[in-house]
């Protein structure tokens, strides 16, 4: 790795463990963190040697690139013996830009993107690794299971393994039974309310929504939600006609293959006809919520719709 990282990306949970490893390779350094601060002010702090320590690690967050960035350029080209310069979520940080030209040939750029949807596949594998290093094992299904209830936040996923270690002390293996224990309500019931409207099941899936929209959790998110199960449920029905197993659905719609196997033994519950009305419902409900209409009122008409048995 070049002595000078450009560090940024959506996943801040891994933009947090890619510094902490730049500081654990340095262990001798002497570490300094700067904001707001200017191009002058950097390079006068990039060139004073230290006195204290043999190596310096220097990280810069936020560092605007639309100002003059002259001062800085010389040091770059002839970067001081023994510092480490990290830029933690520089802004404005252009291509066509002779910095961005220069950086480009000298530093190390790091994105750290999100985890997309059809790339859960890879994240039960980091759920999987993560535990391991807690000397815990998880088998595929169950660490799925967790990002299903958890969702893609890694941070979160992160603090739920290292919960669920201490909980599972004395014994080798995490289990189901151990998320369901543990996981907190409030992820799971948006999970149990998934379902609930899956499965019908009109009690539960109403308790589910009083209890999320009066916790203030927000409803274009739930929307959201409510709409990729009924979505990727149209899709299994569709494609389980072509006598598909659900492993292979799940490749060609990139999605969760647990979650594909759990939907797929429930597609009996819907006529094709069905689901086409409720995806309709759901863009409409979620057009009126986008334009003023009172969610306390909009989404449970909504839910009673979609688990109507009148249609």
């Amino acid at each position: 790795m070049s002595s000078i990282v450009i560090l940024f990306g959506e996943e801040r949970f891994q933009v947090k463990q890619e510094l902490a490893q730049i500081k654990k390779s340095s262990p001798s350094a002497l570490v300094e963190t700067c904001e707001s601060i200017s191009s002058e002010e950097l390079a006068e702090k990039m060139a004073i040697p230290s006195l204290f320590a043999p190596e310096r690690l220097m990280v810069v967050e936020g560092f605007d690139f639309s100002k003059d960035c002259g001062a800085i350029e010389p040091l770059i080209n002839n970067f001081p013996q023994g510092l480490k310069l990290v830029f933690l979520y520089p802004s404005n940080l252009d291509g066509r830009t002779k910095i961005f030209r220069l950086l480009k040939e000298k530093a190390s750029i790091i994105e750290h993107r999100k985890i997309s949807e059809w790339e859960q596949e890879k994240l039960a594998r980091w759920v999987i690794e993560t535990s391991g290093k807690s000397n815990k094992k998880i088998d595929l299904q169950t660490a799925e299971f967790l990002i299903e209830l958890v969702g893609l936040n890694m941070e979160r996923l992160y603090s739920e393994i290292e919960k669920l270690s201490v909980y599972a002390d004395g014994r080798e293996k995490i289990t189901m039974d151990d998320i369901k224990a543990l996981v907190p309500n409030t992820g799971y019931d948006v999970f149990t309310l998934s379902n609930a409207l899956i499965k019908k099941d009109k009690k539960t899936a109403f308790d589910s929504i009083h209890r999320l929209l009066s916790d203030g959790n927000n409803p274009i998110e739930m929307m959201g939600l409510i709409s990729s199960q009924f979505l990727m449920l149209y899709k299994i029905k569709m494609l389980m006609k072509n006598k598909l197993d659900p492993y292979k659905i799940a490749q060609i719609i990139r999605a969760n293959p647990f979650r594909v196997k759990l939907l797929s033994n429930e597609t009996a519950r819907f006529s094709q006809e069905e689901l086409e009305n409720n995806i309709d419902l759901l863009v409409k409900s979620d057009f009126k919520l986008k334009h003023g209409a009172n969610p306390k009122v909009e989404i449970p008409l909504l839910i009673a719709e979609l688990i109507s048995e009148k249609r």
